[in-house]
């Protein structure tokens, strides 16, 4: 097997943070873009990504750790550069991003206040 994952995230349940394994060296087929936060954010599925992969992260989830690592600060490009050179298995850790809409809800209450 290529790629093990814990939890599935097929359904609305979903958990708000999940982990993969990648096993060895192929390229991972997860799409990138760059979330508001400057880490990767997972835009979608090559084929030749891992079902197992695919079905546990799901679109618009954030890198959150490489090799247990947080990667808050790691610049976009670097984070990147580092899924593909470490040495596999590499242990990768995605967090849903926090609903927007919530934000939006308390920075209107905060403006109001002031």
């Amino acid at each position: 097997s290529r790629s093990r994952s814990r939890s599935p995230s097929s359904s609305p349940d979903a958990p708000r943070r999940v982990e993969v394994v990648l096993e060895d060296d192929r390229p991972t087929g997860i799409l990138f873009e760059k979330h508001e936060s400057g880490r990767p954010a997972v835009l979608g599925f090559a084929a030749s990504c891992p079902r197992t992969v695919a079905a546990t992260v799901r679109p618009g989830m954030v890198l959150s750790k490489i090799a247990g690592e947080r990667c808050k600060y790691i610049e976009y490009d670097r984070a990147l550069e580092l899924v593909r050179a470490l040495e596999k298995p590499l242990r990768l850790e995605f967090r849903a991003p926090r609903a927007a809409k919530r934000r939006r809800d308390s920075d209107r209450r905060r403006r109001r206040r002031r």
